[in-house]
């Protein structure tokens, strides 16, 4: 036993004094061993359809690190690891990820775009010194392709995640750091750690699969009105069908298809990722520019060219009463109102991440809606006084308005027998309505006008326009909260659309039999407003009755519908409805109004 003594104290002299060497205070050990409370580092990297991404460290990790050296050092070797540049992510987003991330980044130029592809690289290399220098072994890098194209990342299989989200993870391990003694002794070098490689983009049978459904949504509808209007043209010649029957034919059919573009043209829209195939090429200098909003003119222009192809068919039965310029000017008005909403739009999709870019893009939608304002203003003129004036300051009188302002559409803008309300409680009557009409039958067209003005049907129509964008503009955020496919947002929106076209028809129908009703209770005639309609239908060459299906997707009832509830509500009997009927068929005598008028200013397009 005394024999044993000397070497059980010399083996424990040895390994006190390796336990100094290993774990000496001057920083003297042979291997630092020590490590934090943090284990690992999450290091997340979210690709968006543009090629750029969010670069976000973890809360104990990233504090970790900030802590061990500085911000400034981690976002330099953040920099490094993507090899590309980053920027704060401010705004409310920022704000949000911070109470999650201790680091959140921005990145525009991590990826490299060559061809239809892109790529770039996690190099977790320059994240090593300072981990050590935390003590933090482990670094987990997780990449997640949101919203991206065609993805893959270093033959990693995909990760699906509780969230649903899918991510690609690699883990990293960083061995201890040899201590200095050990270091003079060996020449030992840190192993260099595999980079995790992203690749993302489109092949050509990708791009095909997108473009060929949308681009037969776009042609067909030109291709079939071309079509529809030779025929059109050879039934008219031939005198085989009256013109007016043709006419409403061909233009119920093109609004229909119209229609039936823009249902199609959402779901493939949303479903074959339209917007992320323009944003993915969509570089350089106009970057800026929000093209996933303008993917919706497409499907514009589609509808403006099909109005423009059917131009001879319109020409032909009304003769010169509508000139070419005319129906360009209107396509072109009709195409541009799209633009105010398109950028209103983009401010509402900035609002939250940058008031001040959101604040300019509304800026620029004002400036669009007062230019299309400034292009569809027409001049007018006002009437002053006389026989019409007086007439209509008694009828407005007696519905309970304001003194009312008459105002006559001459010339192109007044082509057609017609009238409308409008807010400040004018009346707009067109010349060549006033040309056509009697006294009593105009007097029955300005009364129903007033109507529409008591019980403020314009205002509701256009609250009903409003509340349509917002079902519309709701129903994409529910999808997004809960995490909906594209493809069903695109069938939701279509949904919308159609349920708004049909309750706004339905709307309008009834708001015509009120105003039908209050334009017999204030004229007391219900003879001059049946005759005052059957001249406006004559005269605008539409058919009496409407087909089977027609009367649900139209606007207005069917004039011989609004006949049968007029005599009904007047107590006419069957022999003057048809004497109604036959007046409407004739030429106004010479009781007409003689107009006092001077020049209006310009007024917006009714």
């Amino acid at each position: 036993m005394k024999r044993l003594l000397p070497g059980v104290v010399c083996v424990v002299l040895s390994l006190l004094f390796a336990a100094h060497l290993v774990w000496g205070q001057s920083g003297g050990g042979l291997l630092e061993m020590r490590t934090s409370r943090t284990f690992e580092i999450t290091l997340r990297v979210v690709v968006d359809r543009q090629g750029g991404a969010l670069v976000m460290l973890d809360r104990e990790g990233g504090d970790a690190l900030i802590a061990a050296s500085s911000a400034a050092a981690v976002d330099r070797a953040l920099a490094q690891s993507i090899g590309g540049s980053l920027r704060p992510l401010g705004g409310w987003t920022g704000r949000q990820m911070s109470r999650s991330w201790s680091v959140t980044r921005r990145s525009n130029d991590w990826l490299r775009r060559k061809g239809l592809w892109a790529q770039g690289a996690i190099n977790p290399d320059p994240l090593r010194p300072l981990m050590r220098v935390a003590h933090i072994p482990y670094l987990i890098v997780e990449v997640s392709p949101r919203n991206a194209p065609r993805f893959t990342s270093s033959d990693r299989y995909p990760q699906r995640m509780r969230s649903g989200n899918v991510y690609y993870r690699q883990t990293y391990f960083e061995f201890p750091q040899p201590g200095p003694e050990l270091a003079r002794l060996w020449k030992v070098h840190p192993r260099k750690q595999p980079s995790l490689t992203v690749r993302m983009g489109y092949t050509p049978a990708d791009l095909i699969g997108v473009a060929a459904p949308l681009m037969l949504v776009l042609l067909l509808p030109v291709v079939v009105t071309l079509w529809m209007r030779v025929r059109a043209l050879r039934v008219i010649a031939a005198g085989e069908v009256d013109s007016a029957t043709v006419l409403f034919g061909f233009n119920r059919f093109l609004q229909q298809m119209i229609v039936v573009v823009w249902l199609l043209w959402l779901p493939l829209d949303y479903g074959l990722g339209l917007r992320s195939v323009l944003e993915f090429f969509w570089d350089g200098a106009l970057r800026f520019l929000p093209l996933p909003f303008l993917a919706y003119y497409l499907p514009a222009l589609t509808s403006v060219a099909c109005t423009l192809l059917a131009q001879p068919v319109f020409q032909r039965v009304w003769d010169k009463q509508l000139g070419g310029e005319n129906i360009v000017k209107d396509s072109l008005i009709a195409l541009a109102m799209i633009l105010p909403l398109v950028f209103y739009s983009v401010a509402a999709s900035y609002l939250l991440e940058s008031p001040v870019i959101a604040a300019a893009w509304a800026t620029v939608g004002y400036a669009a809606s007062r230019g299309v304002g400034l292009l569809g203003k027409r001049t007018v003129l006002r009437v002053t006084g006389g026989e019409l004036f007086d007439k209509a300051q008694r009828l407005s009188s007696a519905s309970g308005l304001p003194p009312a302002s008459v105002i006559v559409l001459p010339g192109a803008a007044g082509s057609f027998a017609n009238a409308f309300a409008t807010k400040g409680n004018r009346v707009l009557l067109t010349k060549y309505l006033l040309d056509s009409l009697s006294k009593r039958e105009v007097d029955a067209i300005m009364a129903h006008q007033m109507t529409h003005q008591k019980y403020k049907h314009p205002m509701i129509l256009g609250a009903t326009y409003l509340a349509s964008a917002g079902l519309s503009i709701g129903a994409a955020f529910w999808a997004a909260l809960h995490h909906v496919p594209a493809a069903w947002l695109g069938v939701i929106q279509s949904a919308t659309l159609l349920l708004s076209l049909f309750g706004q028809t339905m709307i309008g129908r009834a708001f015509e039999r009120v105003a039908d009703a209050g334009a017999l209770a204030l004229t007391g005639d219900p003879v001059a407003c049946m005759t005052g309609l059957g001249k406006i239908t004559r005269l605008n060459r539409m058919p009496m009755e409407w087909g089977k299906w027609d009367k649900y997707w139209l606007t207005h009832p069917s004039t011989a519908q609004r006949f049968r509830e007029i005599a009904k509500r007047g107590g006419l009997t069957e022999d003057q409805v048809k004497a109604a009927m036959e007046a409407a068929g004739t030429e106004t005598a010479d009781d007409r109004y003689t107009i006092a008028v001077r020049p209006a200013a310009a007024a917006p397009a009714v």
